[in-house]
């Protein structure tokens, strides 16, 4: 991903994607989960198919993504930030196709488990808002790899105006796609982590990473960029 965003620029293509997993530990609220990895690879992978075009590979994984994790169905409001950028005909065609294979997916899913004990999804809108409204998240920091050190979590304050920074500073240096993606992801998934997430759960916002990621190796370059001359 980032050898196709920054072309021109191998080494910090080949490095950034390391800087990257170890800022990973800020998404560890509370706790994290097995599959959390294996779904920033299959989005990351997702991604890549879907800004090359690369039709065949996009369609055969999109059910292991939803299949690794269901909420990652929203990968499929992509397709909103490729208007303009292919004919429209095929857009909505794709639109369609991806949306009727994802809902699909989670429709076996859930008749698959249907008898299951449990409920189908948790409703968490209620503690969601009074938690947001508390503005507690802006200095929140936990034990996010269990030594017993605290640590800003990643909608802190700090973190959040350098995540600010490199949204503004990386946009430009990125084909704009990138930033589309990233906007289209956040508003997929604000309401869904309102309704079933859990306060400060931002690692559900795993298809947003990849534009986010590419937003911040376009900061770098821009930095590394204004710093030589």
């Amino acid at each position: 991903l980032a050898a196709w965003a920054l072309s021109g620029r191998p080494l910090l293509a080949s490095g950034a994607p390391a800087l990257a997993l170890l800022a990973l530990p800020a998404t560890f609220v509370g706790s994290g989960f097995l599959y959390d990895f294996p779904d920033l690879f299959f989005v990351s992978v997702a991604m890549w198919a879907f800004v090359r075009h690369k039709w065949l590979l996009w369609y055969a994984l999109l059910p292991v993504v939803v299949l690794n994790k269901e909420a990652s169905v929203l990968v499929v409001a992509w397709w909103l930030a490729a208007l303009g950028t292919l004919p429209r005909r095929a857009l909505w065609t794709h639109l369609t196709a991806s949306a009727a294979l994802g809902a699909s997916i989670v429709g076996a899913l859930w008749w698959t488990f249907r008898a299951a004990p449990g409920a189908i999804a948790q409703y968490n809108l209620g503690p969601n808002l009074r938690y947001w409204r508390s503005l507690r998240w802006l200095f929140a920091s936990d034990d996010l790899l269990g030594l017993g050190l605290t640590s800003p979590v990643a909608t802190h304050v700090v973190i959040l105006v350098l995540l600010l920074g490199a949204w503004a500073y990386g946009r430009r240096r990125v084909p704009r796609i990138v930033e589309r993606m990233f906007v289209v992801s956040l508003l997929a998934v604000t309401p869904a982590v309102l309704l079933f997430g859990f306060e400060n759960e931002v690692r559900v916002f795993a298809i947003a990473f990849p534009a986010l990621f590419l937003l911040g190796v376009g900061a770098a370059d821009a930095s590394s960029r204004t710093i030589r001359a």
